[in-house]
């Protein structure tokens, strides 16, 4: 039958545990997800998005603008998703630059491209508790994807979402 993770609000299967459970590197390591000690928790309350996983409701931080997708959409084969984590944090499946020779280097933010359905489903293979730092998903291209990495802010926080700069072996020479 399954079950729903009390704390990321993943679909199981029985006696599957949760990747949220199962920590990996700074991102699984957040309490509860709240972005201070002594912080409320983002995932529950007030104004938050609301999305139904079987008989209880989760919250994402997370509410849709003009011309932007829920997380669940259907409509458009293709997104774009900007993640912003508030701290550099390990994030699994990601990208890095070609010549780049490190790998596996904490960011602070996170741009990607998906086709998959819903795109929620893509966001989450970056680390269980990714879905809780969408600040954006639209509809888009890979194509869009490179435009917002090397041209947009962040808009939650202002800062680029030229993440690749943060390896400690960056140079944009």
């Amino acid at each position: 039958m399954g079950y729903v993770c009390p704390d990321c609000g993943e679909g199981l299967p029985d006696d599957t545990p949760c990747p949220c459970t199962m920590g990996y590197g700074d991102l699984d390591d957040e309490d509860d997800y709240g972005e201070d000690e002594g912080s409320p928790p983002r995932r529950r309350g007030g104004s938050l998005y609301p999305r139904q996983a079987g008989e209880e409701q989760f919250y994402f931080d997370y509410e849709p603008g003009v011309g932007q997708c829920l997380p669940e959409c259907m409509a458009h084969p293709e997104h774009i998703y900007i993640l912003c984590y508030g701290r550099p944090v390990l994030v699994r499946d990601r990208d890095y630059l070609l010549d780049d020779p490190t790998r596996n280097y904490p960011i602070t933010h996170y741009v990607g491209y998906t086709g998959q359905q819903p795109p929620v489903k893509r966001v989450r293979e970056h680390g269980a508790r990714s879905a809780h730092h969408i600040v954006v998903i639209r509809s888009g291209t890979e194509r869009d994807e490179e435009r917002a990495k090397s041209s947009e802010a962040c808009p939650k926080c202002g800062q680029s979402l030229w993440y690749y700069a943060e390896s400690p072996t960056y140079s944009d020479e």
